[in-house]
């Protein structure tokens, strides 16, 4: 070998093991329950069966599109006609084309609305979901789609992430053929396992559970936390009270953060008129593979947001829309006298809430 050969290939070996060496960073950005009410459907139309939901997403799409990945629990079946309100809820493809334009990925299925129009409601929602091209998990047309894609398998920046969600039920029975999945400790343990054998450096499961607007977790809720602790879920993430529940990091003797947990993030976007189903949280944990290969949690932030609610004299393009929180406090984003009264009583508990249950997730800094 000549002396030009092989500083060349030491050149490019030395090119590789710097890659190599490099840290490589991925911000998952995770997002509640993202709902549609008749109140929503009204302002959205723009005339006849047309729609947009855009202006919805405006003020938060900066922030969302800014994380590698971004994922959210679809609270709503989706269709082409007879659209739907609470309590058997149905959007148009509108409703999906924002949240996908705002950076949303990844949409979570599994929830106690997905079989509202029976087989042929799931089987449509997964329909429009395939045909905007996005990824979703947690019902399946039939078994043989559930067998081969039980475990939805993302890949970013070379980390692979490991999906995997259930629900407590559904409000209607689901028949076959179509497969939801309920919670049920055999089969998550399955799914992990399968997790592993796919080769996932992490393994995310999300959860609709708990008691719906109670903003403490359910012993059925800790429990569960703790089972999928033990067997290496690194983050878990919970949705269906449409309250925000505690968030924590969990750490090893040595400060390393092992896991996070989001009891519940609450509604992202609904038409919900509580106090503490009108604003919700997103939490961003952001995931490092260090020079050896090892992946791992390095940080994790929250944002607090308000939905802006209709009133008569508002324009459409007003209503319902997602405003992050701090910008309101500062009359950045100004709301009317009587709602920003109420987004101070929200502020107020959610900092009490995250006080007494010593919530240890920093607040997200812009």
């Amino acid at each position: 070998m000549n002396r030009l050969h092989v500083i060349c290939v030491l050149f490019f070996l030395g090119v590789g093991l710097s890659y190599a060496q490099k840290n490589t960073r991925v911000d998952v950005l995770f997002i509640g329950d993202m709902m549609q009410h008749v109140t929503q459907l009204d302002a959205a139309r723009v005339i006849d069966e047309e729609y947009d939901y855009k202006p919805s997403w405006r003020y938060v799409k900066d922030y969302i599109s800014s994380a590698d990945i971004a994922v959210g629990n679809l609270e709503t079946t989706l269709g082409y006609s007879g659209y739907k309100g609470y309590p058997r809820f149905k959007a148009p493809v509108a409703y999906i084309d924002a949240a996908v334009d705002a950076g949303v990925d990844v949409f979570l299925v599994a929830n106690n609305h997905i079989y509202d129009h029976y087989g042929k409601g799931v089987r449509q929602t997964l329909d429009v979901l395939d045909s905007v091209g996005v990824v979703h998990t947690g019902a399946w047309r039939d078994t043989l789609e559930y067998d081969n894609r039980r475990v939805l398998m993302v890949e970013e920046k070379g980390i692979k992430f490991a999906f995997i969600t259930y629900t407590y039920t559904t409000n209607i029975p689901s028949r076959g053929p179509v497969v939801v999945n309920y919670i049920d400790s055999v089969r998550i343990k399955k799914d992990i396992a399968l997790s592993r054998e796919k080769g996932a450096d992490v393994i995310v499961a999300s959860m609709h559970w708990g008691v719906e607007y109670d903003s403490i977790p359910s012993a059925r809720q800790t429990r569960y936390v703790g089972m999928l602790i033990r067997e290496g879920v690194d983050v878990i993430m919970g949705h269906h009270p449409h309250v925000v529940q505690p968030a924590y990091e969990i750490g090893d003797k040595d400060g390393e953060i092992r896991h996070v947990v989001m009891y519940s993030l609450g509604n992202y976007l609904s038409g919900q008129r509580r106090i503490s189903t009108q604003g919700g949280m997103a939490v961003r944990v952001a995931f490092e593979r260090d020079g050896r290969g090892r992946v791992r949690i390095v940080d994790s932030d929250y944002m607090l947001h308000w939905v802006r609610h209709a009133n008569e004299s508002m324009e459409n393009n007003e209503k319902f829309t997602i405003l992050p929180l701090d910008k309101v406090m500062s009359r950045e984003l100004p709301l009317s006298p009587g709602e920003k009264a109420r987004a101070d009583v929200f502020s107020a508990r959610i900092n009490e809430l995250f006080e007494t249950t010593k919530v240890n997730i920093k607040h997200y800094n812009n």
